[in-house]
């Protein structure tokens, strides 16, 4: 996945910047939502649009109804998981949010889509 989205956005003629941020939320949402779906049972789609304003709109759909835990603080130090969601909040232009669908859920992301 990581190849083909960096690809593209190369096509695009995307500054490097806005492709490694686009990358690595798209990479921590995919992950997420490949640890809430079932293994053989649940389908996970990745789209990146241009937005009229030349924002990057990144959706991933997958079918688990799990939602993200709505207070996203930076867990304990000790802690081995829970920093992707906000460490994606940071790269983004607003927060990563999660809307329920008849069959799952969609999670957006609003990156920058130049960066100065």
């Amino acid at each position: 996945m990581r190849g083909e989205l960096r690809a593209g956005l190369l096509l695009a003629g995307l500054p490097e910047e806005t492709i490694e941020r686009c990358v690595l939320v798209a990479d921590e949402l995919l992950a997420n939502a490949i640890k809430a779906s079932r293994p053989g049972e649940d389908e996970i789609d990745v789209l990146v649009h241009h937005t009229a304003d030349g924002d990057l709109l990144l959706e991933v759909y997958d079918t688990s109804p799990d939602q993200a835990d709505e207070t996203r603080a930076m867990p304990h130090r000790d802690e081995e998981s829970g920093r992707g969601l906000p460490l994606c909040d940071l790269l983004c232009k607003s927060p990563v949010e999660q809307f329920p669908l008849d069959d799952g859920k969609v999670t957006v992301a609003v990156l920058a889509g130049r960066t100065n």
